[in-house]
């Protein structure tokens, strides 16, 4: 076995997935923590520092479909572990071989270990390299095999009216004989029935459906607010008419770990449809109606690539966090508003009210700035100097405790779990130093290039002096420059005393 080395034992992290080589009657949680429990006396046995745990409690096939695999890529990439930990090699990927490169590419090109309880893998090492590049071939024509013989029995479900996949809101799971069906689940059902109801009785829209849903206090698929892709999500989807209907899309993969997932829509030549043995919530026709009415009023985006709103990427709601759009009213005298997307969460602003007290601020700022003498860059980079000196001792404090962590576990004033907790808390605590550390001195480094007071102060002046004849994206430019984030919350929803709201402005001088 390949000697590990102390440097790669400072912070590993713990890949769990249940496979179908475990036993099928565990329940995934019981899979995992059976799994952590060996990682966990492998790791305490060998010194290892454990920093973090992924779980994948979802199945899937490809790498797409795994979301933990995707963020522990992503934090490898990123320098966060020395070694990645699984109980077998297998576990980490073996549904293509494009899978399997990427994993195995990302992990090495991070200069990470694989830690298995069997075995050590340095894919910097050839034999190592060769050893898993084998492993994994095999493991995936067996895993064909599987595939292959599940794609069998679930056609056969499906067109025997049985249904698999993701559970749609209004069903719950159940069995007629050894064949996975739905069957209503109420109040959910109810409120599936009404949302088709209104939409195609009453002509209500998503829109109007959405704030419906939300007053009432009814959650969403999801446990939370409605929104208008959930709805119409669920008057496009025709198991609520009775049919069965699968293979309509597939999913196409990128090269890069970091690359989102596509999904492409098939052939109807390419759907497998079949009238369900479940219960249907509303009649064909109903069905039939909505689908209508939706492409109906499908429009396609009018959006030009040109900026029109001068507050692009720097204005958001003070409540919420989202940023806040632009909406000029065609239909009315023309005027332009601020809102936020959120239902309900921060009321409409005038671009006229906003413009004119945002102005009056950076008039205020300027004034101060004038006034104020900058602080020399000498003066900021020494206080960064002192501060990272201050961190280091901490560092090697922290440091210290995690060399004395083992004494404590063999002396049994620590057990396992203390140990690792204890372990983990260091580890992030130094963690967090190097960063600190890490970020001071990259602001140190970066001082030449920031821009000044004396640089800043004459845009600001140029911005204020040119206010009425900057174009949208002009303004948007130099606003950017001179600050860097804006959030406005209205303080009474009320128009009888003028627009009244609070600005929150972050500025870069």
């Amino acid at each position: 076995m390949l000697e590990l080395k102390e440097e790669y034992k400072s912070a590993a992290a713990y890949y769990l997935r249940k496979s179908r080589a475990d036993d099928p009657n565990e329940s995934i949680d019981q899979t995992l923590a059976r799994h952590e429990k060996l990682l966990n006396e492998y790791a305490v046995n060998n010194n290892i520092t454990v920093t973090a745990v992924y779980k994948e409690v979802v199945s899937g096939e490809g790498l797409f479909t795994r979301p933990e695999m995707l963020r522990l890529l992503s934090d490898v990439e990123q320098g966060m572990y020395t070694a990645v930990m699984c109980v077998d090699i297998d576990r980490l990927g073996r549904s293509s071989t494009k899978d399997s490169g990427i994993i195995m590419e990302t992990i090495r090109d991070a200069g990470c270990m694989i830690i298995t309880p069997e075995k050590v893998y340095d894919l910097e090492d050839e034999v190592d390299e060769m050893t898993v590049e084998m492993r994994t071939f095999i493991a995936r024509q067996e895993w064909r095999l599987i595939r292959k013989r599940m794609r069998r029995g679930l056609i056969e479900t499906l067109k025997e009216g049985g249904h698999i996949g993701a559970l749609p809101y209004g069903y719950k799971r159940t069995k007629v004989g050894k064949l996975s069906t739905l069957e209503p689940y109420e109040p959910e059902a109810e409120i599936v029935k009404m949302i088709f109801d209104i939409y195609t009785s009453e002509q209500e829209g998503t829109n109007k459906l959405r704030d419906k849903l939300n007053s009432m206090g009814i959650k969403g698929p999801s446990g939370g607010e409605w929104s208008k892709s959930s709805i119409r999500m669920i008057l496009k989807n025709p198991i609520y008419c009775g049919m069965i209907v699968w293979n309509r899309t597939k999913w196409i993969k990128k090269k890069k770990s970091t690359d989102k997932l596509r999904i492409k829509n098939n052939e109807e030549s390419e759907w497998i449809t079949a009238k369900g043995i479940h219960k249907p919530l509303i009649t064909e026709e109903q069905f039939k109606e909505a689908q209508k009415i939706l492409k109906s009023r499908t429009t396609v985006s009018k959006f030009t690539g040109e900026i029109k709103n001068p507050y692009s990427g720097i204005l958001y709601c003070m409540n919420c966090g989202r940023p806040i759009q632009r909406q000029v009213d065609h239909k009315g005298n023309n005027t332009t508003r601020l809102y936020c997307t959120k239902t309900g969460c921060n009321c409409g602003l005038p671009l006229p009210s906003f413009e004119e007290t945002l102005k009056i601020s950076i008039e205020e700022e300027l004034k101060k700035a004038k006034l104020e003498p900058e602080e020399k860059e000498s003066q900021k980079e020494q206080r960064s100097k002192d501060q990272i000196t201050a961190i280091k001792k901490q560092l090697t404090t922290v440091k210290s405790q995690r060399s004395r962590l083992h004494d404590l576990l063999e002396q049994g004033i620590y057990d396992v779990y203390t140990y690792m907790e204890r372990q983990k808390e260091l580890k992030e605590r130094e963690t967090a130093a190097e960063k600190e550390i890490k970020k001071l001195e990259d602001a140190i480094a970066s001082t030449d290039n920031k821009p000044n007071k004396e640089e800043l102060i004459p845009e600001a002046e140029d911005l204020i002096k040119r206010w009425e004849e900057l174009d949208a994206a002009d303004k948007n430019k130099i606003v950017k420059r001179i600050i860097k984030r804006i959030e406005y919350r209205r303080t009474d929803r009320s128009y009888k005393n003028g627009v009244k709201f609070d600005l929150k402005i972050d500025w870069l001088f």
